[in-house]
């Protein structure tokens, strides 16, 4: 089923789009054409289509490239995909007539999923990184990426130049408060992001302050660096004095590390200015009562293909639950069982025993609610697939918009993201 959304990509890339199947698996969100009436919390100006285009089953992919199932398993790899039914077909690619269908990875986030996918199609693999003659450059970090060397309409590469408008916590932060302000002014009424929580920039003076003031002691926050993934670099905040110590120590650390440095370059030695520097940062009001799947604390993982950028092509795969470990307890101080990213969870020594309870199908998660939710939260039949998966459509919209004006377009460019949702107890997204 991953070979169908190659087919999908490539084909898209090629104007060959006669012979699209059919599916609710994949649908697309977003697609220049007719402006229809789009969904209330995304009715803003732009033009939309919400057709049902084919099925695509995306295993295990991660903010920006899709990490893949690998053939021989360790026992420090991440759960088995959660696969839903659906069909497989064959797929067939067009290329463009002039360029060999050849195609590069670098990094090791998926490789074993794209490589076989690709084989598959025909496409034959070059392991050359200074190799610019490629038909497809799939790169794990967009900094592989040579855009000045890149051939508009004959090549692809799966990061959009300034993708961080999406990725980087604070660029989306800022884009969605931009695109609020601009809204408000030209609707004259105010637009509110009640879909994500409250947050505070912890290196903008004023933000800081306004932060203090509205913190209250036994508050329980949550801190992240903007730029990392993965779980890296969070931690829970209970008290200012938690927060001071540890930005402090963080700084003090990146101090020492620049001193070190250049020490080192006095004497020759080259550093990577990247492995230790001072984070920017961000915390936010933690959810303290989230809703619960067998006591566990656990997140909604969806997909956000931007296919093309032009015209612009956007699609959304319905993903998998990622869940704890262990039994949720607020006041409990093992970061595992508050985040539920697998590069935190497979730290854990029985992480190997227990990985595959850690995802969920989606059908898994429907089926969930409407056996032991439904009746005690009065929620209709199929839940997940109906007002849930709406509303998740709806936030996607609303972020691709917030940004669209503002990302780089060429033919070749596409880019895959990563979407985290949580459910409260109460059922808000």
């Amino acid at each position: 089923m991953a070979a169908e959304l190659w087919r999908r990509l490539l084909t898209s890339h090629n104007n060959n789009r006669k012979d699209r199947p059919k599916s609710a698996d994949l649908e697309t969100l977003v697609i220049s054409g007719k402006t229809v009436q789009t969904p209330k919390l995304c009715r803003f100006p732009g033009p939309f289509r919400l057709p049902v285009p084919p099925q695509v089953n995306l295993r295990n992919s991660s903010s920006t490239t899709a990490t893949g199932s690998q053939r021989r398993k360790t026992g420090n790899e991440g759960p088995s995909p959660p696969v839903d039914s659906g069909v497989q077909s064959r797929p067939r690619v067009a290329v463009s007539s002039n360029m060999e269908p050849t195609y590069y990875i670098g990094g090791g986030n998926g490789n074993a999923l794209i490589e076989e996918t690709l084989n598959s199609l025909g496409w034959r693999r070059i392991k050359d990184k200074t190799d610019d003659n490629y038909r497809l450059r799939w790169c794990e970090l967009k900094s592989s990426i040579n855009y000045n060397t890149f051939k508009e309409g004959d090549q692809m590469v799966n990061h959009i130049p300034n993708c961080n408008l999406l990725t980087n916590k604070l660029g989306l932060l800022d884009s969605l408060q931009e695109y609020s302000r601009v809204c408000s002014a030209v609707q004259r009424k105010t637009m509110k992001l009640d879909f994500i929580p409250e947050t505070y920039r912890l290196d903008d003076p004023k933000d800081r302050q306004t932060f203090d003031q509205t913190y209250k002691e036994n508050e329980m926050w949550i801190c992240k660096p903007t730029g990392r993934n993965q779980g890296k670099g969070i931690f829970l905040v209970r008290s200012l004095s938690e927060l001071n110590r540890a930005t402090e120590a963080e700084k003090e650390g990146a101090t020492e590390h620049k001193e070190l440095s250049r020490e080192g370059e006095a004497r020759g030695k080259q550093d990577d200015p990247r492995k230790r520097k001072s984070l920017n940062r961000i915390i936010q009001r933690y959810i303290t009562d989230p809703l619960l799947v067998d006591g566990k604390k656990f997140d909604i993982r969806c997909y956000m293909l931007i296919a093309s950028t032009a015209p612009y092509v956007v699609l959304y795969h319905k993903g998998y639950l990622r869940l704890s470990m262990y039994n949720y307890d607020n006041t409990c101080d093992n970061i595992i069982a508050h985040l539920t990213n697998q590069f935190i969870q497979k730290k854990d020594p029985k992480y190997s025993e227990l990985k595959e309870e850690t995802a969920w199908s989606m059908d898994r998660f429907n089926q969930y609610v409407n056996e032991k939710l439904s009746a005690e939260k009065g929620l209709e039949k199929d839940w997940v697939y109906g007002p849930l998966t709406t509303t998740m459509k709806q936030i996607m919209t609303h972020s691709f918009t917030a940004v669209k004006h503002k990302l780089q377009r060429k033919v070749g460019y596409f880019d895959l993201y990563g979407l985290d949702f949580m459910i409260d107890e109460h059922m808000k997204i």
